[in-house]
């Protein structure tokens, strides 16, 4: 049984209902918006029992340590534009971690927020579609506030620990209201080419993936090596790939769209 806290912060125009514990507020979502459950219903928890990451890695994090949430979105987006919903909340967030923490993350393709080589959050989106439209989108993050656990320390990170004089606004409560103020705005007008550039330009410029070295691991085991040279219109990433000759002593490279991956950032020789 869970029940709702109460909270005094405004997050309209999103309707927030934040819980004890759960096991996964994308699941609970998913499950609402086949339901029928409007738009910009918004599920936190201080505990996920079964919280997940991407290709259904657990996500761990002490109870009260993190922000832990979903958002349920219903955008004019084709299915091939999905990643969008992903781009807009990464960049929504790590704008607000710079206006209450005074930090910028960097936002690592696809779907990890970095200080410096340290994870501080992750989004998982999730969708349900009909005939190449998008019906909905549950768009969820874990964001190390006050505590990494401790199995993943060494490569992860906190605002409480990198925020300095900061340190007495990290509330919660009123870093989830600048998120969705942040969200709110990159989604709206999402479906217009206009808005979809100004977005994809915010996540180009504070990208930490673009111009890299990386490995790039399909889900077909696939493995990949090259340059992340650029996003997209509909955010899907753009590798150089490296191709070795064994004719020539010359090297070539050929680019490929990665639409969803695992990225390894490889350190430069």
């Amino acid at each position: 049984m869970v029940t709702k806290r109460e909270l005094c912060v405004d997050f309209a125009p999103f309707d927030v209902a934040w819980v004890e514990q759960t096991a996964s507020t994308n699941a609970d979502l998913l499950a609402a918006a086949r339901q029928g459950a409007p738009a910009n219903s918004v599920l936190v928890a201080d505990v996920q029992t079964h919280g997940k990451g991407r290709r259904g890695r657990a996500w761990l994090a002490p109870p009260r340590s993190a922000l832990l949430f979903s958002v349920l979105l219903r955008p004019n987006l084709e299915v091939s534009h999905a990643s969008l919903v992903t781009t807009a909340l990464a960049v929504g967030v790590a704008e607000a971690c710079e206006q209450i923490a005074g930090v910028r993350p960097l936002l690592k393709w696809p779907n990890d927020l970095l200080v410096g080589d340290r994870k501080l959050a992750g989004v998982l989106a999730e969708s349900l579609s009909i005939s190449h439209r998008l019906q909905a989108v549950v768009v969820g993050m874990g964001l190390n506030v006050h505590q990494v656990p401790v199995e993943v320390a060494p490569n992860a990170v906190c605002l409480e620990d990198v925020c300095g004089g900061f340190v007495n606004r990290l509330d919660r409560a009123t870093l989830l209201a600048a998120i969705l103020e942040r969200l709110s705005f990159w989604m709206t007008g999402i479906e217009v080419q206009d808005k979809q550039a100004e977005l994809l330009a915010q996540a180009r410029k504070h990208s930490a993936t673009l111009g890299q070295r990386v490995c790039v691991y399909l889900g077909d085991g696939t493995i990949l090596e090259g340059i992340a040279q650029d996003l997209d219109q509909t955010g899907a990433l753009l590798l150089a790939e490296d191709m070795a000759s064994d004719v020539v002593a010359a090297s070539a490279s050929r680019c490929i769209r990665v639409v969803s991956a695992d990225v390894v950032h490889l350190r430069r020789a």
